[in-house]
Formats: structure tokens, C-alpha cells, sequence
């Protein structure tokens, strides 16, 4: 699948992504994702996502079936933050 949002600031809810159990290559350029990044696909094998606005990936954002990791021109200086126990 293909987004390509460059030229805007297109806002695409995350539950978009929930039917999709199989997708297995996301690229999308600009834009962001509103909501959990749980309902984007644990089946994902490339992501390409230039110009992420996060400066670390969200915890529930699972990625383990991942092997080409694309985020050029991206705020992401962190993958996953370690979640802080109380």
C-alpha cells in the first residue's frame, strides 16, 4: 500500500489499517497517523515511512516480522522507548 501525503498535512486514522491483518509493505510519505499504532499490520516485512513526526516509535507499534526499515528525513532518533513500571 501506497500514501503518499507529502504535499499535505493529511491525517489518516490508525483503525484504517485494522482490516489489513496481511499487508506486508507500507509506504507513505508525509502525513500522520491519528489513534493506536496497534491496527497497522504485525505482518509487515517493509516499512517505508519518510518524514515520521515521532521522535521514538509508540510501544504498541509491533514490528516483528520486519526486515527493511525505511524512516529517511524523520524525527525518530529512538526506536522504542522502555515503558517507565510505577
Amino acid at each position: 500500500m501506497v500514501l503518499d501525503a507529502q504535499a499535505s498535512k493529511d491525517v489518516v486514522p490508525s483503525t484504517s489499517f485494522a482490516p489489513m491483518t496481511s499487508l506486508q509493505l507500507l509506504k507513505f510519505s508525509g502525513g500522520q497517523v491519528c489513534g493506536h499504532y496497534e491496527h497497522i499490520s504485525k505482518a509487515l516485512i517493509w516499512l517505508y515511512w519518510h518524514r515520521f513526526s515521532l521522535e521514538t516509535l509508540p510501544h504498541k507499534f509491533r514490528l516483528d516480522s520486519l526486515v527493511v526499515l525505511d524512516m529517511q528525513h524523520s524525527n525518530t532518533r529512538e526506536l522504542w522507548k522502555e515503558e517507565t513500571k510505577v
